[in-house]
C-alpha cells in the first residue's frame, strides 16, 4: 500500500495518505439512481437488484431497444422508419430497417437491408426484403411492433437521435484487471451501459430541470468518476496527526557512563477519514480542505 507523508512547515502537524486497497465498491454504498447492465463474462458492477432482473437483456442491443421503447420519442422513431423507405434504393436510408408501403398488397412493410439467399440466384444476397407487414393505416402503426426486430445499426441510431430527455445515457467498458471506463457514445457491441431517468435523477437529487438539460450524464452523476476511481484503486485514506515531544532518559547504574537525555517526535493521532475516490492530484486539495487544512501549509516528505 501506497503511503505519502506531508508535515506542516511550523512542524506540529503531520498528514498521512494512504491507497485503500480494499475500499467498497460505491454503488453498494449509495441509493442514487444510477442504472447500469454488463454483459462482460467476468466483471460487472451490476448492484444486487440489477443482478436480479438481468433478464431485461441479453445484450447491448436489447437493452437498447428496451430503452427506445420506453424513452423514445415514438413519433421521430416512424418518422426515420418512414423516411428510410423513400431512401431504400438510392443510398441515403441512415440505417437498414425501414417502413414502406406496398402499393399491390396494399400493406405497410417492415423492410429490412441484410444479407439473405436469394432463392432464384442461389446465393447469398444484400438487399431489401419485408420482414414483416401491417395491414392498418399509417398512423396506426406502433413502434412496440417494430423496433425489437431491428437491426443493430438502427438501434444504435435510434437511441443517439430519437430519445426523448426523459433519459440519458452512457457505455462503459472493461480493462484487463477489470478497471472501468465509461465512454459519452455506446453502440451495440458495448460491454455496459449506464443510464439514468430523468424523474428518478430529479426527485432524488432535487435539482431543477436546467441541470439535467444542460449537463451530461457524467456531469451530473458523480457515483461516475469514484466508480473509475475504485476500479483504477483510486481511494484513499488520510489521518491527521500532532507532534509531541517525548524525553527519554538512560541512566548507567555503574557510573562508568553519563546519563543520556534523548528527546524526538512522537506523532498522535487527531482524525483520521477514508473513502476519497478519484485521481490522487485532484483529491490532494479536497482531502485537506475536508480537516480544515491547506496544502500549501505543508511540505511533503521523502523518504
Amino acid at each position: 500500500m501506497e503511503v505519502t507523508k506531508f508535515i506542516s512547515k511550523d512542524g506540529k502537524t503531520r498528514v498521512v495518505i494512504s491507497q485503500d486497497e480494499y475500499a467498497d465498491n460505491p454503488r453498494h454504498m449509495t441509493d442514487e439512481p444510477l442504472h447500469c447492465e454488463d454483459w462482460s463474462r467476468d466483471y460487472s458492477i451490476m448492484n444486487t437488484q440489477e443482478r436480479a432482473n438481468c433478464n431485461r437483456s441479453s445484450s447491448a442491443k436489447s437493452l437498447l431497444v428496451c430503452l427506445i421503447r420506453e424513452y423514445g420519442d415514438h413519433k421521430k422513431v416512424l418518422d426515420v422508419l418512414f423516411e428510410n423507405g423513400k431512401h431504400m434504393y438510392d443510398g441515403k436510408a441512415v440505417s437498414s430497417d425501414a417502413l414502406s408501403f406496398n402499393k399491390s398488397t396494399k400493406k405497410w412493410e417492415h423492410m429490412c437491408y441484410e444479407v439473405h439467399y436469394n432463392y432464384e440466384t442461389k446465393k447469398n444476397e444484400k438487399s431489401w426484403y419485408a420482414y414483416n407487414s401491417f395491414c392498418c393505416k399509417k398512423h396506426e402503426i406502433d413502434v412496440y411492433d417494430v423496433v425489437d426486430s431491428i437491426d443493430d445499426d438502427s438501434a444504435e441510431y435510434l437511441a443517439a437521435n430519437c430519445m426523448t430527455d426523459k433519459v440519458k445515457m452512457m457505455s462503459y467498458s472493461f480493462g484487463y484487471n477489470g478497471e472501468v471506463t465509461f465512454h459519452d457514445g455506446f453502440d451495440t457491441s458495448s460491454e455496459g451501459i449506464a443510464w439514468l431517468e430523468k424523474d428518478e435523477f430529479l426527485k432524488y437529487s432535487g435539482c431543477d430541470e436546467e441541470r439535467w438539460k444542460n449537463n451530461t450524464l457524467r456531469e451530473i452523476e458523480y457515483l461516475i468518476g469514484e466508480l473509475e476511481a475504485w476500479s483504477n484503486n483510486e481511494v484513499y485514506t488520510i489521518s491527521v496527526e500532532h507532534a509531541v515531544r517525548v524525553k527519554s532518559t538512560r541512566e548507567y547504574p555503574d557510573g562508568e557512563h553519563e546519563t543520556e537525555v534523548r528527546e524526538y517526535i512522537k506523532w498522535e493521532d487527531d482524525d483520521c477519514c477514508g473513502g476519497f475516490y478519484g485521481e490522487y492530484d485532484k483529491m490532494l486539495p479536497f482531502m485537506f480542505e475536508q480537516f480544515g487544512l491547506k496544502q500549501e501549509d505543508f511540505e511533503e516528505v521523502k523518504e
